[in-house]
């Protein structure tokens, strides 16, 4: 009996029943962000009544990239509001926490915190990490008159509008490196050069201003200041321009994973500054020295808060966190920590419960809490900011000291970080050499990336919209082999890519077949299903894995050999000949096995080839297998010198699709081809224009093949 979509009564029931439970997972997932509000929520019910709570609003990223700040933050807010409910709550009523996920992003925020203050009528609003979304954030807290204490996001503007509704508890990014300015005054005095590195965020981008500002006033040359886009696989085009410029410092504003990279492969080049020195955020989390190893052994790091700082109850709340999570906590969790008691303070405070009311008290603060005094003053072109001190530490043998100011130093601080000129610099041809090298390895890496999706493009005629997606999977099942049984990554490949092939086959089959076997839809439906698999998988990722980042470490994640003075990293060198392999045994398969003839068949004329006796459902259905099959590939050969999360599969997307447009649809040479052309042409942009062009070279690429190349690389190679 036929049915819809003309398959069997069986198959639909399948498709529904797994329809209904990708939705009911997505649904999980959505509200997990706010399943600590919920478990408050009924803590509060036991408590008191409804009328007895008062709802404070929290602003966090508990998923995307910087979910690893927002899980501290979150944790930190949640155990802050328990203790002062168990007290008694605020004059007898109890707080209950209303936590939205802002995923690091500035739209999602914006809507995040209008939900808040609009439907949620929270009193005050808390929280704020990343300062771009924060920037989008507090504009709708000032235009809706509902006082919001900033405790994380830093860039200066935030308190340089006269808002009176917006406060601060942490010092803006340009206070960050006070301890750092008296440290160089009085220890590092022979520091006379930097070369400053960014993320090119408005949380990088206004720390680096400020930070060449007091460079300025102590006398020390900025040799080169350039940011880069975040989740860069190579830094070395980048880092090849530092070596060449011999700076006695380097400083870098960066997240955790990128700072770790950004430290083996400084590593890897024989970097040999007199100071290494990290603009805090992502260099003071134990992730830091997980992910980059021994490259992280006397690294510096600007902070706002240590354990041994002298505040009351400073260590008694980093001994309670560590207690009742298991994990330590760090500057990011006191800040979210002290501003629920600042906000209960106020709260007690306030004349009426009102955001006016609350806003006046929050304007009167004057208390100490773990992260130090708070006071909300003016002072430059700051308004209701908090004013502290900073601090600065040094990884030594694998732990994080605090090293200056010395009355409050747990070790000493060990400086020089090199004993004289240790390094090799580079001449100019060096540069471009190292360049070109680091450019055709990642382009290698690329061009099995858009391999797969061009397979399926010429095959199927679809763009796979979430080819990034099974490569994340991939990546999953890499690191728990690793991690659960200590299987290496490149053995990994013999699970990856059949069970890879498996669930691509399985997407194929239930999920765009039926569409493609339905004439009155049209094919834009079929790339709206891969949109969907690509949610559904990144949310199935988040749901087991949470948000945090993970990545597998070897003996050789680290290992480089030269040639002559050339550093070539040996995993993405393995990477790159895995890949040309893998390409030369699909030119092969393509032409000469019968298989490959009927794939070849299909993808010239789906029509002549059903005529000649090909079945192409048969035929799309292996197809999407062996390109999910490339893809997992390309993401077991990325993981031992990269990292992982759930989201990361969007941006591998991208890349697959320039790929494929720059290849042409359907050519394996072309491919390979498409993805040196996009690596080289990154790598030296980097060089000789700047990181945080990446993107922009790309893109400017996969337009002029559009316009001048429309059928790509596949019209010069013919194959």
């Amino acid at each position: 009996m036929r049915l819809f979509f003309t398959i069997s009564f069986y198959k639909t029931l399948f498709i529904s029943v797994a329809i209904i439970c990708f939705l009911f997972i997505l649904t999980a997932v959505s509200y997990s962000g706010s399943s600590e509000t919920l478990i408050k929520k009924e803590t509060v019910r036991q408590l008191g009544t409804q009328k007895e709570r008062i709802k404070v609003g929290v602003l966090l990223p508990l998923t995307g990239k910087y979910a690893k700040f927002g899980e501290i933050e979150h944790r930190s807010f949640i155990m802050a509001a328990e203790e002062i409910n168990a007290s008694g709550g605020v004059n007898g009523q109890l707080i209950e926490l209303v936590v939205e996920d802002t995923m690091g992003k500035q739209d999602v925020g914006r809507s995040a915190i209008e939900k808040l203050i609009t439907r949620d009528n929270v009193l005050v609003v808390g929280g704020g990490y990343s300062s771009s979304v924060t920037w989008s954030a507090v504009f709708v807290a000032q235009q809706q008159k509902v006082p919001f204490l900033v405790n994380t996001g830093s860039a200066d503007k935030i308190t340089e509008q006269e808002w009176e509704y917006i406060f601060r508890l942490n010092p803006p990014v340009s206070e960050y490196s006070g301890a750092l300015e008296t440290f160089l005054k009085e220890v590092a005095g022979d520091v006379k050069t930097v070369a400053i590195l960014y993320e090119n965020s408005l949380f990088g981008q206004s720390g680096a201003e400020k930070f060449i500002s007091q460079c300025e006033k102590l006398g020390i040359d900025v040799l080169m200041s350039e940011g880069y886009e975040a989740g860069a696989i190579d830094f070395k085009p980048m880092l090849v321009n530092v070596r060449a410029q011999r700076p006695d410092m380097i400083y870098m504003i960066s997240y955790v994973m990128d700072a770790s990279l950004l430290m083996r492969q400084a590593r890897e080049l024989q970097l040999a500054p007199k100071l290494f020195v990290g603009g805090a955020a992502g260099f003071t989390l134990p992730e830091f020295l997980e992910n980059a190893g021994e490259a992280a052994e006397n690294i510096y790091s600007a902070t706002l808060w240590t354990e041994s700082v002298p505040y009351p109850g400073a260590g008694e709340y980093y001994n309670r966190f560590m207690e009742k999570y298991h994990i330590p906590t760090e500057y990011h969790g006191a800040e979210a920590y002290a501003c629920m008691y600042v906000i209960a303070d106020a709260l007690r405070r306030a004349e009426g419960m009102t955001p006016k009311g609350v806003r006046d008290a929050l304007a009167e603060t004057d208390m100490m809490t773990v992260f130090g005094p708070v006071k909300f003053i003016s002072y430059g072109n700051k308004t209701q900011q908090n004013r502290l001190p900073t601090f600065l530490v040094q990884w030594i043998d694998g732990k994080l000291e605090t090293v200056w100011p010395q009355e409050v130093s747990t070790k000493k601080y060990r400086y020089p970080l090199q004993v004289g000129d240790s390094g090799y610099h580079g001449n100019i041809m060096d540069v471009f050499l190292q360049t070109l090298a680091a450019g055709i390895l990642k382009g290698g890496l690329y061009g099995l990336i858009g391999l797969g999706m061009s397979l399926i493009m010429g095959v199927m005629g679809i763009i796979n919209l979430s080819h990034g997606q099974l490569m994340m999977v991939a990546m999953y099942i890499t690191f728990v082999c690793s991690s659960c049984f200590g299987i290496d990554p490149y053995f990994s490949l013999f699970i990856t890519m059949p069970a890879l092939f498996c669930l691509g086959t399985v997407i194929q089959k239930y999920t765009l077949n039926p569409l493609m076997e339905k004439e009155s839809l049209l094919p834009e439906n079929q790339v709206l299903m891969t949109v969907g698999i690509a949610m559904v998988l990144t949310e199935i990722a988040r749901f087991i894995f949470k948000s945090d980042y993970k990545s597998v470490k070897t003996v050789y994640s680290d290992q480089t050999f030269f040639v002559g003075n050339v550093s070539f990293n040996v995993p993405l060198t393995i990477a790159f000949f895995i890949a040309v392999l893998f390409t030369v045994f699909m030119f092969w398969f393509l032409l000469k096995t019968d298989m490959g003839r009927s794939i070849r068949a299909t993808a010239q004329d789906k029509d002549s080839a059903l005529l000649m006796g090909v079945n192409a459902n048969k035929i799309t259905v292996i197809t999407f297998g062996i390109g999910s099959a490339l893809v997992a590939a390309a993401g077991t050969l990325l993981i031992p010198v990269y990292y992982l999360y759930p989201d990361i599969g969007g941006a591998f997307t991208r890349k697959a699709f320039v790929i494929t447009i720059l290849g042409g649809m359907g050519s394996t040479v072309g491919a390979i081809l498409g993805g040196l052309v996009l690596g080289v042409a990154e790598s030296f942009g980097a060089t000789y224009i700047g990181m945080a062009y990446d993107d922009m070279i790309g893109l400017i690429i996969f337009l002029l093949v559009l316009i001048f190349l429309p059928d790509g690389l596949k019209r010069i190679t013919k194959i």
